[in-house]
C-alpha cells in the first residue's frame, strides 16, 4: 500500500514539474496577448511539428488560468536559417 503512495506522488510531482517546463518560454507581448516558441527537442523534428508542441503549449498556458487559447500567427521557422527546427505561435487567453 506505501509503494501505491510513493508512486502516485511521484507522478504528481513529474506531472507539476512538466507543467511549469511547458510554460516557461512563454513571453507576454500585449495585455493577454502572449509568444511562445518551441524548438527541436520539445518534441518531434520537423518545423511542422514544433508549431504543433508550441499549440498545445499556448493552450495548456490558457487552460491554466481557467482561459480559452485564441491563436494568432502560428508559423514554422525555416530551418534553413535555424540551427534547427523551429516555430513560433503568437496567441491571446481569453474568457470562454
Amino acid at each position: 500500500m506505501m509503494r501505491s503512495a510513493t508512486k502516485a506522488w511521484a507522478a504528481l510531482a513529474a506531472v507539476s514539474l512538466t507543467a511549469c517546463a511547458a510554460v516557461a518560454d512563454v513571453v507576454a507581448t500585449g495585455p493577454d496577448s502572449y509568444r511562445i516558441p518551441a524548438r527541436a527537442g520539445d518534441g518531434g523534428g520537423s518545423a511542422g511539428e514544433q508549431r504543433a508542441v508550441a499549440i498545445r503549449r499556448a493552450s495548456d498556458y490558457c487552460n491554466a488560468k481557467s482561459l480559452q487559447m485564441k491563436l494568432g500567427d502560428a508559423r514554422p521557422i525555416d530551418p534553413r536559417s535555424a540551427a534547427a527546427p523551429e516555430a513560433q505561435v503568437d496567441f491571446r487567453c481569453v474568457q470562454p
